[in-house]
């Protein structure tokens, strides 16, 4: 969202349907405790700017099939208006309708993901409602800064009505407003009671959970207690993209969080030729959060924005990054698919009613191109080497990662007799010889063939690699690319 791009570049260091009225008051339903959360073992996607009806001939056709067990939709509130992507993280009302399609769309995407067994976890914008104007919103509904009839006045807001200016202060950064968006007092019970209506609205319609967007501005107890008013499995994904105060570690018993640091070290590691087999020394578990409460990711609309994570300006090595974060034990893997842009601002294409057009994948998504046109959705989710990885990391489960070795740009490590994944982040081929601890055999590569690339019997419809009976494996692996061979890859 806009509100934070411009800012995490300063902040980030590496290393049934409901139908009651918003002011009917609401009991508490749950107990926090047992919340459900995203088991370790699975895979996400978030599909930024993608309608209501792209996401769900998506998760039909693509998503379920590959093995995807949950996507992150955009903020399904009324928003602004405007041209900008960002008008939707600035909530007009909390009707279920945006340009990405209404209430009835938006309920038949989420029973349709379901249906294909994913889950959808949807963007919620709870810390504030618009910045500095005052208008109608894309579903017709009157506001202003601190006036939404029916809704919030102006006492619903922190009676400070300015910016921050200490990022380091958790008075300020909890109490002021972010970049001028008008901050919810969410201390006050009466506005809980509206937040938690629109959350188990959603929640009426499917959606397993909530990306809470600027987590980071509502304090812990805050959350805690809108969470305590949702039903007791609801999972919580939080945004708090920064070290400082308040810590990330107060987040935990809300839900998971993002790991932002991630994000560094991907870039660090795959933007640059030959800096892969670094990997072996510089990524420090505790340094990091919590594995068990983090998802991880290598981009999201931010970064990708802000210049922090590597993107589809370089989709080779972007797509190492996403093998690499597939393949590790840490946290519970996010892929990320959006569009290509030249301006900051920039939407993907607009029709004329004003709603976002359907999502349509290019030519040829089974690879990165070296190059994607402005508002062109870049579906890396799609690319045949992550969905193989899905494959892999399915199969390798829970097994610790063993023999991990990194030398000249070449990364190798694997999951004990499960698996095997040796990564070339050079701009050039190379050779190579690695110990397994794999069966003796031939092997499909996941990476080139894919997550069926076993499916022929006595034939890979990738790369056959071949695991003597010394457990070695010898082979030339192009410039930025991977293999990935599993107990489950081996050639029928």
């Amino acid at each position: 969202m806009k509100k934070l791009a411009l800012v995490t570049s300063l902040l980030l260091t590496f290393g049934a349907i409901s139908t009651a009225s918003a002011n009917e008051p609401i009991s508490a339903i749950s107990n926090v405790e047992t919340s459900k959360k995203i088991d370790s073992s699975s895979v996400g996607v978030q599909l930024f700017m993608w309608n209501w009806a792209s996401v769900e001939t998506e998760c039909v056709t693509k998503l379920g099939p590959a093995g995807y067990d949950w996507v992150l939709v955009m903020p399904p509130q009324e928003h602004v208006t405007g041209p900008e992507w960002w008008t939707h993280y600035q909530p007009v009302s909390y009707k279920i309708e945006s340009r990405l399609g209404t209430r009835a769309e938006f309920a038949k995407m989420v029973a349709a993901c379901n249906q294909a067994g994913v889950k959808v976890i949807a963007d919620a914008v709870i810390n504030h409602m618009v910045g500095g104007r005052s208008g109608t919103g894309f579903a017709g509904t009157e506001f202003a800064k601190y006036d939404h009839p029916g809704l919030y006045s102006a006492d619903d807001f922190h009676a400070a009505k300015k910016s921050i200016s200490n990022w380091n202060s958790v008075d300020e950064v909890q109490g002021l407003e972010l970049l001028g968006l008008s901050d919810l007092a969410t201390e006050k019970p009466a506005v809980r009671q509206k937040i938690a209506r629109y959350l188990n609205d959603l929640l009426s319609l499917g959606v397993y959970g909530l990306r809470i967007d600027a987590a980071r501005h509502i304090p812990v107890a805050d959350l805690l207690a809108i969470k305590a008013l949702l039903p007791a499995d609801t999972y919580f994904l939080q945004e708090v993209a920064a070290k400082l105060n308040p810590a990330i570690a107060d987040y935990y018993p809300a839900g998971d969080v993002w790991e932002f640091d991630w994000v560094s070290l991907m870039t660090e590691a795959f933007q640059f030729a030959g800096q892969a087999s670094k990997l072996t020394k510089t990524v420090d578990l505790n340094f990091l959060t919590d594995t068990n409460s983090t998802v991880t990711m290598v981009s999201n609309h931010d970064t990708e924005r802000n210049g922090q994570a590597i993107s589809t300006w370089d989709a080779a090595g972007q797509q190492l990054a996403f093998i690499y974060t597939l393949a590790s034990t840490y946290g519970k893997p996010m892929m990320y698919s959006g569009y290509a842009f030249d301006e900051y601002d920039a939407a993907p294409r607009i029709m004329v009613d004003g709603k976002v057009a359907n999502a349509t994948c290019p030519a040829g998504t089974a690879a990165p191109k070296p190059r994607y046109e402005a508002m062109q959705f870049t579906c890396q989710h799609r690319w045949k080497a992550v969905e193989g990885m899905i494959a892999w990391r399915d199969s390798v489960g829970v097994a610790a990662e063993t023999a991990l070795k990194g030398s000249a740009g070449i990364l190798s490590f694997g999951r004990g007799a499960a698996g095997h994944l040796i990564i070339n982040s050079n701009d050039k081929l190379a050779k190579v010889k690695v110990k397994t601890a794999l069966a003796a055999g031939a092997y499909c590569d996941l990476i080139s063939g894919g997550r069926t690339a076993n499916k022929v019997a006595k034939k890979c419809l990738g790369t056959t690699v071949t695991v003597d009976k010394s457990g070695f494996v010898s082979a030339s692996i192009g410039k930025q690319a991977a293999l990935a061979i599993s107990k489950d890859s081996r050639r029928k």
